[in-house]
């Protein structure tokens, strides 16, 4: 059925056209600075960079432990809740990183970065994973989102010298 006076718009065109007619009211340089504003929010730059480490050799067969490649293939939000860090990403992002018993390939997967802006000096600059917490199971929308693939990343707590700026 359409509604009175017209054809029938879907959601996302609504949306879309009040966010467009929204955006009129203001000038290129407001909005510039709108965007400035939040990229340099406490949210954004709570976003962190996952970064995976693959070995060519297993820890047993070489004697000591070395990152072969490392890679950056997803991201996350960091989180700090009760003196706990946490990283707030999706369950796809680990694809390829376990074998088919949901092993990880090494002792450590994957880093983040405890700082927003990226300087890595020592290994200190980096969080890791301790453990893996499978939320999105847990969360009930009524099947109007599938939240199957929220995760959230428990991670070690940082050294000292070494904590996160947001």
């Amino acid at each position: 059925m359409r509604p009175k006076g017209g054809s029938h718009i879907s959601h996302d065109e609504r949306y879309t056209k009040k966010v467009h007619l929204n955006l009129k009211k203001y000038r290129p340089s407001q909005i510039d600075k709108l965007i400035t504003k939040a990229s340099l929010s406490n949210i954004a730059k709570s976003v962190r960079r996952i970064y995976f480490n693959g070995l060519n050799e297993s820890t047993e067969e070489r004697g000591f432990w070395h990152i072969d490649i490392m890679s950056g293939m997803g991201s996350g939000i960091l989180i700090n809740f009760e003196k706990t860090f946490f990283l707030l990403t999706a369950k796809h992002v680990l694809n390829g990183t376990q074998d088919k018993e949901g092993n990880f390939q090494n002792e450590s997967p994957f880093w983040t970065s405890v700082k927003h802006k990226v300087c890595w000096k020592t290994m200190y600059d980096f969080l890791m994973p301790k453990k893996i917490w499978y939320i999105g199971e847990l969360i009930d929308t009524d099947d109007i989102i599938d939240t199957s693939d929220v995760i959230l990343i428990e991670l070690y707590y940082p050294h000292i010298y070494h904590f996160p700026d947001n």
